[in-house]
């Protein structure tokens, strides 16, 4: 899923107000998240890729890919995007129906990244 797609998905959906800069930044923040707490906890990312880490979307083209792949990108991107706007609007309620959503849409990736990907071990020397 690219990023408009995902901002497609979410205005169609659950119209809004907010701009597309905003949906971005969400988008940034998520995913920057999961660079940092699921990927760079596995190995089988290039040296290129660690050394570039993640960048964030502010100044990405709106055809670029996000992270999550098929079939988990749609739901972990949506109900993000939307308990974003429901949290901006207090709609307190609605958030925490979309935070659910979310959190158990972002659970799933999470396992399947665990189960088709080998952590980086542990080192057990001592710290002197």
């Amino acid at each position: 899923m690219t990023i408009q797609e995902a901002i497609y998905l979410v205005d169609r959906l659950k119209p809004n107000q907010y701009e597309a800069i905003h949906k971005i930044r969400w988008l940034s923040k998520l995913d920057g998240m999961i660079w940092k707490e699921v990927m760079m906890t596995h190995v089988g990312l290039t040296c290129e890729q660690i050394r570039q880490g993640f960048q964030g979307y502010e100044d990405a083209a709106r055809d670029t890919e996000l992270l999550v792949p098929y079939p988990y990108d749609e739901d972990v991107y949506n109900y993000y995007l939307q308990s974003q706007i429901d949290k901006e609007n207090m709609e307190i309620a609605k958030y925490n129906q979309t935070a659910a959503l979310f959190n158990n849409a972002y659970k799933a990736f999470c396992d399947y990244y665990n189960r088709t990907h080998r952590p980086i071990p542990k080192r057990s020397e001592f710290k002197v």
